[in-house]
This record gives structure tokens, sequence and C-alpha cells, in this order.
């Protein structure tokens, strides 16, 4: 059966290629309030990771 592409390779790149810009880092490193609030809601000591 033929292999066939999902993405373009233009869409491949802009998945794959971390953002350099403060724009760009700042929207998908930077948890917004709501976000906060879920880890939040879920934090406690079953999930607990470190000390």
């Amino acid at each position: 059966m033929p292999h066939q592409e999902l993405l373009t390779e233009s869409q491949r790149l802009s998945l794959q290629t971390p953002a350099t810009d403060e724009r760009g880092m700042v929207r998908h490193y930077t948890l917004s309030s709501e976000d906060l609030a879920l880890i939040n809601r879920r934090r406690g000591d079953p999930n607990r990771l470190g000390f």
C-alpha cells in the first residue's frame, strides 16, 4: 500500500520547530489561569513528584 503524507513539509516544520520569538514562547510555554486552576484542583499527595 502506498504511503500517504498527512501533513505537508511546511506543516510538519511548523509543528516541529519550537518558538524562538518572545510572543511565540509566551503563547506556547505559559500556563493560563485556567490551566493553573486545573492543576491545583488535581494536585495532591498521590500524584506528587519530587520531594
